[in-house]
């Protein structure tokens, strides 16, 4: 039977946890005012376009040569309804860089049914074993881990120690 585990995570370094989906300027809306990226719900988003006969708007602006999805939406006088639209936002605030936000893709994340942030165990799989080989270098002194991860041989005759000391197979 498997074991079910609730786990609290304190971050103290950025974290991204993507899934291989990336989105550019065209797909999401960036409201300067608000500092806040839009991200749109794709299907609520599109039949909105059709039942606003907005097709050919829409199609022209996706087909053009920088698209930018915020700049359709106030071409169009909609400004005050795109957020009836959108799946979820995320702030801007802590993205400024010497005054300015410089944004291209982006790369999404992976949620759960209920859009918060969901991390996969083979992540957290990953985390804990990089910690415990961490450590396992630091036990071993500044030297000795130079000299460790400078010798692949040195490594993977002691591939015996790090798999007994931490029950994990390298290879």
């Amino acid at each position: 039977m498997d074991k079910i585990y609730e786990v609290k995570l304190k971050t103290i370094g950025p974290v991204h946890i993507g899934y291989g989906r990336k989105i550019n300027k065209g797909q999401y809306v960036y409201d300067k005012v608000d500092s806040r990226i839009y991200i749109p719900n794709e299907n609520k988003m599109m039949s909105w376009i059709i039942k606003k006969d907005l097709v050919d708007s829409f199609e022209k602006y996706y087909m053009s040569k920088n698209p930018d999805l915020f700049s359709w939406f106030k071409a169009n006088k909609l400004l005050g309804e795109f957020k009836d639209y959108m799946e979820y936002s995320l702030s801007t605030k802590s993205l400024k860089i010497s005054g300015k936000i410089r944004l291209n893709d982006i790369e999404l994340i992976i949620k759960d049914k209920d859009l918060s942030p969901y991390i996969p165990g083979s992540s957290l799989k990953g985390v804990i074993r990089t910690a415990i080989f961490g450590e396992y270098l630091y036990d071993l002194g500044r030297s000795e881990t130079k000299d460790y991860l400078n010798d692949i041989r040195k490594y993977l005759n002691n591939k015996s120690v790090f798999q007994k000391k931490t029950g994990t197979k390298l290879f």
